[in-house]
């Protein structure tokens, strides 16, 4: 067969396929434009140009591969829903300038024209990363949006690492946008925000994940967090990630008490904060009973702790967590951590669940954890080394002795109870009322018998504490 005689739709899904396998190649070093492949298609001959000429989902999907002709791409694409990624693996490159391609966001002028002439309306994917500049995508992503509408944004995301003073202005910014209200795009399925965010308001939003580490005051408070993101998407998130998202409230007597909002489809939640971050987003938000993979990790900033730690605000954070209790088949708990190191409580818990529930939206990912049984974790970390792991340790098994079964299995690293390491008769105290609660639940130490009952174990432990 001869290429006159290829349908016109072969060529197209040939010439797309080329569009997305063949990215443009450029120096490392520089970022220097070395070829774009796909634009070969057009010189094999007279028809293979037209056909690419007048192809629209090749020139939407191709649209940051060349920046520098936006104006022209966006009139090929005609009405297809385009697909803006800038970063390493597509670099989208600009104008020429002595030779060279520079990277487009060097030019201000250059990402305008990309949200502009490109009608944020049709846009589906837009991905911007390192080493563009993202604060200022962000930006520009935010600061129409009283009247842009973003109907066919399906997926973003931002990541950057890169934090100077630039970036911090821009979060501030962005900080008082979402006062007002977010980005439309009612078509939003997935967001990931990395060292920036922006609000946007979608009908649809299933997963979000938000890093907000090392930027401290940078971030957003908690209650803008959720009235920016969090409750207007409730009842729609299924997989939600929390990194250092968001910053601590100062607390008043004056403010009147809010109403616990459920997110009462999420699956999947993994969250890092202080205890006080911590204790605060749960005040606000519950879990639903059928959550299924749950991992909390709490730790303590002294140096910002404006209140002194106590049990309370380790309660505030698993009182929360009661609907597992009743649901969960089996708990483990782990202190890790060397001398002189911060320590860490982990608790895990699984949840057995049918593989059918999986099979229609859930990931390989998923799959495999339901080989397991569903995971919930809860990790505490005390950075100055005092004794809050004590009393965290305590509060937590009070909580998973009301659970359904009598079996409770602590793994306790030799650092721990080791001569002269840590005071296990101060421990004991804590935990001596545990005994009665669960007097026959099975605890395993490093180096100590497996047998014990509680009472056993508490005694072993006292008696270890009188030997050092």
């Amino acid at each position: 067969m001869s290429i006159a005689q290829f349908p016109a739709e072969v060529l197209e899904h040939i010439l797309l396929y080329w569009v997305y396998q063949d990215p443009p190649t450029f120096y490392s070093n520089d970022f220097i434009v070395h070829a774009l492949g796909w634009l070969s298609f057009i010189h094999v001959c007279r028809r293979w140009r037209l056909i690419a000429l007048e192809c629209g989902r090749v020139w939407a999907a191709g649209y940051t591969h060349i920046p520098h002709r936006v104006s022209l791409v966006a009139s090929r694409a005609k009405c297809y829903p385009r697909y803006i990624e800038l970063s390493l693996r597509q670099p989208a490159f600009a104008i020429l300038q002595r030779g060279k391609f520079r990277a487009p966001l060097a030019s201000p002028d250059i990402l305008d024209d990309i949200l502009t002439e490109g009608n944020l309306n049709l846009v589906h994917t837009i991905i911007c990363t390192d080493p563009h500049e993202v604060y200022r995508f962000a930006h520009a992503l935010v600061a129409p949006f009283q009247t842009a509408v973003a109907d066919k944004l399906r997926l973003l995301e931002l990541e950057t690492s890169c934090f100077r003073q630039q970036g911090r202005s821009t979060l501030m910014r962005i900080n008082w946008l979402a006062l007002t209200r977010g980005l439309l795009c009612p078509s939003l399925e997935r967001v990931t925000f990395r060292g920036v965010w922006i609000p946007v308001i979608s009908g649809v939003l299933r997963q979000m994940a938000m890093h907000m580490e090392g930027l401290g005051q940078s971030r957003p408070s908690i209650k803008l967090l959720s009235d920016a993101l969090l409750v207007p998407h409730a009842s729609q998130l299924q997989c939600l990630g929390l990194y250092d998202a968001f910053k601590r409230c100062e607390q008043s007597s004056s403010e009147p008490v809010l109403q616990r909002v459920d997110l009462e489809r999420l699956v999947i939640i993994d969250l890092r904060a202080d205890v006080v971050e911590a204790s605060q987003f749960f005040s606000r938000f519950s879990l639903p009973r059928n959550v299924e993979i749950v991992r909390i990790a709490l730790y303590e900033r002294p140096h910002w702790r404006v209140l002194p730690l106590g049990e309370s605000d380790i309660e505030d954070v698993l009182s929360n967590l009661e609907s597992l209790h009743r649901t969960c088949d089996r708990f483990r708990v782990f202190l890790q951590g060397e001398l002189d190191e911060a320590y860490s409580l982990v608790i895990d818990a699984w949840r057995k669940t049918s593989a059918i529930e999986y099979q229609s939206s859930a990931s390989l990912r998923q799959r495999f954890m339901n080989a397991q049984g569903s995971d919930f974790t809860f990790t505490f970390g005390c950075d100055d080394g005092g004794r809050s792991w004590e009393s965290v340790l305590c509060c937590i098994v009070n909580a998973l002795a009301c659970g359904p079964s009598d079996r409770l299995s602590l793994v306790i690293p030799p650092p721990f109870y080791m001569r002269g390491r840590s005071n296990w008769g101060y421990l004991a105290c804590h935990l001596n009322t545990i005994g009665f609660v669960s007097p026959y639940a099975s605890i395993a130490t490093a180096g100590l018998r497996h047998d014990d009952t509680f009472v056993d174990w508490i005694s072993r432990l006292q008696d270890l504490d009188s030997i050092s």
